[in-house]
């Protein structure tokens, strides 16, 4: 992973999750502080394919707390009673099933004097591709927009294509650009059409009959966009269109699936 996407990726996929406890005095006499917690899924960047969120809270002079946080229409909430003390490990892995989709740990310092803040970052434990930001609004009609998509834990990734699917009475696609995940410019062949309805892309490596590939996570495309009308458009990679070859042609992941997070779209007014 280039370090240009690892800063983006950071700043703009891998939204933080903030746990805030009560500022001054202990909640009950055992030495612990009721620490309270909740996120939207938007805002984490995470999907609808979550079904089940983990919360573990480990250190010294206690047994790991584990406990599956609530989830009410896209949102994570809890309330935890954690010991005090320095270094807690805050560790949050968001599951579809049995999968482990994503995973992030941070630590911090619990006392009764300060509240007690942990930004999680949650990072794709799995092949997938996604949409990001997963949700954006914009504030005014003609007012444009931008989109990424990106993709996490490829192996020998040689070509993908794909077809971006909207609402085109909400947004309008503009233009599409390489993202520079497979090598520059002159290394590689990018591909996009504007229809009314979707967009479809296709990204590959220039081939010379040797083995090549892309591992790891990176910028497929940047998308360009502009509002029509006030509403709500999904940005949806259609599953019937995707593809992810190896430079025989083979398809990935060989293994498993890959996972597909889309986003969200939101125009605000006029």
């Amino acid at each position: 992973m280039s370090g240009r996407f690892g800063i983006g990726l950071l700043l703009f996929c891998l939204a933080s999750l903030t746990i805030g406890g009560c500022a001054s005095t202990p909640t009950n006499p055992d030495n612990s502080q009721n620490v309270s917690i909740g996120a939207s899924f938007k805002q984490l960047g995470i999907g609808s394919n979550v079904s089940r969120v983990l919360l573990e809270i480990s250190g010294s002079g206690f047994t790991t707390m584990t406990q599956d946080l609530d989830i009410t229409n896209g949102v994570v909430r809890a309330e935890v009673e954690v010991p005090f003390g320095m270094n807690r490990v805050f560790a949050l892995t968001a599951y579809a099933g049995q999968t482990a989709l994503y995973y992030g740990a941070d630590t911090a310092d619990v006392s009764a004097s300060a509240v007690t803040e942990v930004s999680v970052y949650m990072r794709p434990q799995v092949p997938m591709i996604k949409i990001t930001p997963i949700y954006s609004s914009i504030s005014s009609i003609g007012q444009e927009g931008t989109l990424s998509v990106e993709v996490y834990n490829v192996d020998s990734l040689f070509g993908i294509s794909l077809r971006l699917e909207v609402d085109s009475s909400i947004i309008e696609f503009l233009s599409a650009d390489a993202g520079g995940f497979l090598g520059t410019v002159e290394n590689t062949l990018f591909f996009v059409q504007l229809y009314p309805h979707y967009l479809p892309v296709s990204y590959v490596m220039q081939g010379d009959q040797q083995p090549k590939g892309v591992t790891g996570s990176g910028l497929i495309a940047t998308v360009r966009y502009v509002a029509k009308k006030v509403g709500s458009s999904s940005v949806t990679i259609d599953p019937a269109y995707l593809r992810l070859i190896d430079w025989q042609g083979n398809a990935l992941p060989r293994q498993g699936q890959i996972y597909i997070e889309n986003g969200e779209v939101e125009i605000l007014g006029s």
